[in-house]
């Protein structure tokens, strides 16, 4: 059996492929060269769990019938403001309380006094929880914060 040139081409490329791969000193790997170190997360203990530390930003909590309330952590006032079938009378009071904020806000603190936080019992349909999200980011809230309630 004769064997062609390109045959005997793709032997030889094969054979020195294979020659340098021996050859070749194996790299050494640094991940930290590539990877950042991020802190470790706190536990979360159950105590905190049940209330969020909202400083900086305003919480919506959805109920597991659909009710929004709507808590200003400054004066600890709890509003209703509607329900996940109908997110205006959120939006509308959530765009005051930001542009208030924002306001009284000096520039470096402008993100933290945007910040909104949206809890909501694990129950909750998907669909309802993502309408109060798209709510909250039509008023002008970011970041926005989710945190399951049982």
């Amino acid at each position: 059996m004769r064997k062609t040139s390109r045959e005997i081409y793709f032997f030889i490329i094969c054979g020195l492929l294979t020659a340098c791969q021996i050859a070749a000193p194996p790299k050494q790997f640094d991940a930290n060269a590539i990877v950042e170190k991020v802190a470790e997360p706190k536990p979360v203990s159950d105590k905190d769990n049940s209330s969020l530390n909202v400083k900086k930003g305003l919480l919506v909590s959805i109920s597991v019938d659909g009710k929004i309330s709507l808590t200003n952590e400054i004066t600890g006032k709890t509003e209703d403001i509607g329900t996940t079938q109908n997110t205006q009378m959120l939006i509308t009071r959530l765009k005051t309380m930001l542009s208030e904020r924002k306001k009284n806000a000096s520039e470096e603190q402008t993100e933290n006094e945007t910040t909104v936080y949206v809890r909501a019992p694990r129950s909750l349909s998907y669909e309802e929880v993502v309408s109060v999200v798209e709510a909250a980011k039509a008023a002008g809230a970011k970041p926005i914060g989710l945190q399951i309630s049982d």
